[in-house]
């Protein structure tokens, strides 16, 4: 199973009401200086996979994301953070590498996480990740 982070970034990509190109102004794992505009999936701390009375059956992971939204402008970069929220919340059904992604829920709507050293603000918003391997 790969990275939720890597996955929710494959989601979020082409997806036309974002507009966010992986590589281009959407990435995992590391918010780099460029491009201003950017988004970054990144893995936070998950609950435990769920164990069931067969090992084989144990197979459900309960991942966890921060979704990182970087813009020179506040209002449009909370604005981009929010729109992110409305799409992933409540997702189901994706399959992305062969996981099935049976709940994507966010857990707070966005907020300030702070300026960077260019003063641009970056927003984060965080998402309960539920899935298993397809």
């Amino acid at each position: 199973m790969r990275s939720a982070a890597r996955d929710i970034a494959t989601i979020l990509d082409g997806v036309s009401s974002l507009g966010l190109t992986k590589g281009t102004d959407l990435f995992h794992a590391r918010m780099n200086d460029d491009p201003d505009n950017r988004v970054t999936v990144f893995d936070n701390p998950g609950g435990p996979p769920l164990i069931a009375q067969r090992k084989v059956d144990s197979g459900y992971h309960y991942s966890s994301v921060s979704v990182q939204v970087r813009n020179i402008k506040y209002n449009d970069g909370y604005a981009v953070a929010q729109a992110i929220v409305e799409y992933l919340h409540a997702q189901s059904g994706d399959v992305v590498a062969g996981t099935l992604y049976t709940l994507i829920r966010a857990l707070n709507s966005p907020q300030l996480l702070h300026y960077d050293k260019n003063d641009r603000p970056i927003f984060v918003v965080n998402f309960e990740v539920q899935r298993r391997n397809n």
